[in-house]
């Protein structure tokens, strides 16, 4: 704005970096259109805005510091387009290079026929690389590319922070998979690496992967734990040398005090390494890739929290989303593959933490949930039928042969082996059994070990079977170990009924239904339409008088149900 004071003062600032930004290869313009400024962000002007590729940034430092807006300009992260590898020129290859811990550069020329050919090969993987944490740029300079040994265009070459030479790609540069596993490679030549991935990436694979294992890691309490050893180590190493100058030394008199030894971390040896954990665990993740199981690791406290994972190391094996944590020993990495390929091959039912369960509550319409006890090795063991205290009002006819039988089941099971309790596995393998009836019912059924929570819903003992429909807790009170009569109970209509609410069903489930019921009204929806909300509400308020007529009424989100059935406008009401 010419008739602001502000902006010759700003153009001064700017005009003392103008040959420095095009020393990056940035050309720095000025214009005085207020429509454009407006387009732009920029109500009342002067203000920067940088183009890459016609993808812009407003600057919102301070406009009078022209370093500082220099260092914005050249910072590798504004520089950065999602669709294309960054060109870049020398100068900004340097300050690329000095804040990389690896870097790909794909040398090129204009007149060389291949290099387009290779570029778009390059363009599809580089995001991978980035997720990997590897830069990927393009530099057109043939002077450069000699100076690093390459005198044939087109070229990659990959460059480690501390590494002064940079390592020259000889593989085929028309194979982006092979150039991919080549820079893995390079960034860790150890071999086979478990990738490591955070954030919304990390929560976006566990949403929409089929099978997928996440180790959960804390490399810093690892490192600590190591220190602890060491420091345990050099203490007995100091402990044994005063022993030794104690027994040499009968020329010291009695009153002589030896040295007290530093204090010794007693616990330093039981902490279990997350980094040799990994090493073991990357020993399978070529099996776990046969077996059509993705593989990670992540540092990601945030992501591990919101799963509820608080001891380091963990693996949680995911499913469709849903989590299963893993109780063995993740330093046995034959027995984590069985375990994982059992995951994917057999139904069974997961084991969450208490976090996971209070989000599912939230989310899932019908929810089983089995309350296991927290360690099978306590003792008494856990069992309903027969390690239940006796209580104190007990009376019966024959309460003397009750009461001896009781006793005698109970050093029965005492006397097992305390790290299974046989009733609730043989429950669990009942359970396991209607899992997939369950499912066709719209009901999620899973498993947990957490005794506080327990307490929440009355469980006195176990094992305890709670239903939760709209997060509105049921507690089981017949024979779990008849899974039929478990079944029955959890697909019971009036268990399953919703207060003032429209039974959400799945294809199955509809399919069901139309086998079964005489009179259905079916509401197909979408979740994102806002209208469908609105018209949900006011059949909510039919529900009830549909059911005195003996309609059964549902809804359903699935655009293949709707195609099944012919329905080809969405939000539509359907009569069966």
């Amino acid at each position: 704005d010419n008739d602001d004071p502000q902006t010759p003062k700003v153009l001064r600032h700017l005009e003392l970096i103008d040959d420095e930004a095009a020393e990056y290869g940035i050309k720095i313009v000025k214009t005085d259109d207020r429509l454009m400024a407006k387009k732009y962000g920029y109500r009342h002007p002067p203000g920067i805005t940088y183009f890459r590729k016609g993808k812009y940034i407003n600057y919102d430092g301070d406009i009078d510091d022209e370093e500082e807006v220099l260092d914005w300009l050249t910072l590798p992260d504004n520089m950065e387009m999602t669709d294309h590898i960054e060109r870049v020129n020398r100068k900004m290859f340097q300050k690329i290079r000095q804040t990389s811990d690896f870097l790909a550069v794909f040398f090129f020329s204009d007149d060389c026929k291949q290099c387009p050919r290779v570029l778009a090969e390059i363009e599809h993987i580089d995001d991978e690389a980035d997720g990997a944490g590897i830069n990927f740029v393009k530099i057109d300079d043939k002077k450069m590319a000699k100076e690093f040994g390459v005198f044939a265009l087109p070229a990659i070459l990959f460059f480690r922070q501390n590494s002064k030479e940079p390592v020259i790609y000889a593989g085929d540069l028309y194979e982006e998979d092979q150039i991919l596993n080549w820079l893995m490679t390079q960034k860790d030549p150890g071999g086979d690496v478990i990738e490591d991935i955070e954030g919304e990436k990390l929560i976006s694979l566990i949403e929409e992967s089929g099978s997928m294992a996440v180790y959960f890691w804390n490399k810093t309490f690892c490192d600590i734990c190591s220190s602890k050893a060491t420091k345990k180590t050099r203490a007995k190493k100091e402990q044994k040398e005063i022993s030794t100058h104690s027994v040499d030394g009968d020329h010291l008199e009695e009153t002589t005090t030896p040295p007290t030894p530093p204090p010794v971390q007693e616990d330093a040896d039981d902490c279990e390494t997350c980094s040799k954990v990994l090493e073991e665990l990357e020993n399978i993740d070529d099996d776990c890739d046969r077996h059509g199981i993705t593989f990670v690791k992540t540092k990601d406290f945030s992501v591990a929290e919101q799963y509820g994972v608080h001891d380091y190391p963990a693996l949680v094996y995911f499913e469709g989303g849903i989590p299963n944590v893993f109780e063995g020993h993740l330093n046995e990495e034959e027995e984590v593959l069985q375990w994982l390929i059992t995951q994917k091959t057999e139904d069974r039912i997961e084991l969450i933490t208490r976090q996971m369960l209070e989000t599912m509550v939230e989310e899932t319409q019908y929810l089983a949930v089995y309350f296991l006890p927290e360690n099978h090795t306590h003792q008494p063991a856990y069992c309903r039928s027969l390690c239940s205290p006796i209580p104190k009002n007990f009376k019966t006819k024959q309460d003397s042969v009750l009461e001896s039988y009781l006793r005698r089941k109970r050093k029965e099971v005492e006397n097992q082996d305390k790290t299974k309790c046989n009733i609730c596995d043989s429950i669990l393998e009942g359970l396991e059994l209607i899992d997939d009836e369950c499912d066709v019912f719209g009901i999620h059924m899973v498993k947990i070990q957490d005794p506080q929570l327990a307490k929440r819903y009355s469980i006195k003992t176990f094992p305890a079977l709670v239903y939760f429909r709209n997060g509105n807790p049921l507690l089981f009170e017949g024979d779990m170990q008849n899974e039929q009569s478990v079944l029955e109970w959890l697909i019971d209509d009036d268990n399953r009924e919703l207060a003032d609410e429209i039974e959400e069903v799945n294809e199955r489930m509809l399919e069901r239904l139309l086998d079964e019921a005489s009179l259905l009204v079916v509401f197909f929806y979408d979740e994102n339409c806002e209208e469908c909300e609105e018209i949900l509400e006011e059949l909510e308020q039919i529900d009830g008088e549909a059911d005195m007529f003996g309609i059964d009424f549902v809804k359903i989100a699935s655009a293949e149900a709707a195609r099944k059935y012919e329905v080809v406008n969405i939000p539509s009401l359907v009569y069966f």
